[in-house]
């Protein structure tokens, strides 16, 4: 692999996976037909599709562009609308988390029998996070299986409301809570203990849903929704999650200089920005406006010569577990230690995140240190490229770690083997497309 490539250009990375879930799922409560402008069509966002089209939403789709950036219209009938039967209906929710944790909470509060299965990585995720307060409230929870994960089936209906207080910072647990009070009897109240994506309150508030806040916006506090949603048309801005793959190949390939345009800036979700800003990365925010529902802006980011090790606080996990995985790989070529705290999140993932982001570290020659929680980098300082470093960079199908993996093998040098590069089309179909349209060599 040539020494000479860098990343030039400008992008827009795909549309938002986290606001597009929502998008579908709550439009189930709306009737009428709206529209969903930048909407991801990546496989997780295909499973809510397909799942929604299955309980009675019309979604036409339109405008596909080559990151699978689209246009939907939907059209609704109400959530007393949903086709409810005698018979099962199977949410099948492939590897998408999301979609399965969010459908249960929105479903259990209807009357109905709704099975939930996934693909093989999916059925080895805890699930007791979302369907033990469910039960509480009363949903009828069966297990097929192992107890705690997939598949399994909810019989609906007859809630009661509830207070919560989660112990993990979890923006879909907070969100399935938060649509099963939607349809409970009394008030239910979900309170993180940090500050989370807060994309669902958003919608909320866009489409007229009732609710009420206090503890600075940690608590939410919803009552049993009277009637239809007004249908009311969104935009969906770019992934900050995509965007951060390229965020960390430019900082680290000498001559770098790239734009990605219109990435979302959700409160809840700069973490990998912050981080990358700390340990001396320069990027520059250009053009901050509002997008739909969410502060954006165009993020010009330039090689940025020796990075510096850092530390995250524990309290700032949750607002970007996701990026950990091509933050972790800024710490391995940045100067001094980094130490990341508070992330057992990490162990929940699609893989074992933790130990596999320790693994392929490792497999590089850095220096980690694994801990029950985190992980300590002691960082090798700027890349001497080419490394020709040859390995396997184990995924165990997580697609987050896939796309760091061609981006190690990119600033690294080095002829990586990819373990199954397929799973980067569960959050960026056209990831390869874009890497390769802004990778230049002199």
């Amino acid at each position: 692999m040539s020494e000479k490539l860098f990343l030039s250009g400008s992008l827009e990375p795909p549309g938002d996976k986290s606001i597009t879930h929502r998008a579908l799922i709550l439009s189930s409560f709306i009737k009428g037909e709206m529209s969903v402008e930048g909407a991801l069509l990546s496989q997780d966002c295909l499973s809510t599709i397909r799942a929604v089209r299955t309980l009675g939403l019309k979604i036409k789709i339109s405008g596909v562009g080559p990151s699978k950036r689209a246009n939907l219209l939907i059209r609704g009938g109400g959530i007393d609308s949903i086709a409810l039967g005698k018979k099962p209906f199977l949410v099948e929710a492939a590897n998408s988390g999301t979609t399965m944790r969010v459908l249960a909470g929105m479903l259990a509060g209807r009357s109905g029998i709704f099975k939930f299965d996934g693909d093989a990585s999916l059925r080895k995720r805890d699930m007791t996070r979302v369907l033990e307060p469910l039960a509480a409230m009363g949903a009828q929870v069966q297990y097929h299986d192992v107890p705690g994960k997939a598949p399994f089936t909810i019989q609906g209906g007859n809630l009661t409301g509830g207070d919560f207080a989660l112990d993990v910072n979890s923006a879909q647990v907070s969100t399935a809570l938060i649509l099963a009070g939607l349809s409970a009897q009394g008030k239910t109240s979900v309170c993180t203990r940090d500050l989370i994506r807060d994309h669902t309150t958003r919608m909320m508030t866009h489409l007229r849903l009732p609710f009420e806040t206090e503890n600075n916006g940690l608590k939410i506090i919803v009552e049993c929704l009277q009637g239809d949603l007004r249908a009311r048309d969104l935009q969906v801005p770019a992934d900050i999650s995509s965007a951060a793959f390229f965020m960390v190949a430019a900082l680290l390939l000498q001559s770098s200089q790239i734009e990605l345009l219109g990435v979302g800036l959700n409160p809840g979700r700069t973490l990998v920005l912050d981080v990358l800003k700390a340990m001396g990365g320069d990027i520059e925010l250009i053009n901050e406006r509002t997008y739909g529902l969410e502060p954006v802006a165009d993020l010009k980011i330039s090689y940025s010569g020796q990075l510096k090790g850092t530390t995250i606080a524990p309290e700032r996990i949750a607002s970007g577990v996701d990026e950990l995985p091509i933050i972790a790989l800024a710490m391995a070529f940045a100067e001094g230690t980094s130490v990341v705290r508070g992330a057992e999140e990490l162990m929940q993932k699609e893989s074992d995140r933790l130990r596999l982001i320790c693994e392929n570290l490792t497999m590089l020659g850095i220096n980690v240190e694994q801990h029950s929680d985190g992980f300590t980098i002691h960082g090798s300082g700027p890349v001497k490229h080419p490394m020709n470093i040859t390995g396997l960079w184990k995924c165990d199908g997580d697609h987050r770690l896939a796309m760091t993996g061609h981006i190690a093998a990119l600033i690294s040098g080095s002829d990586l083997q990819i373990e199954s590069p397929e799973s980067v089309d569960v959050s960026y179909p056209g990831f390869m497309i874009d890497l390769r349209e802004l990778t230049c060599e002199n």
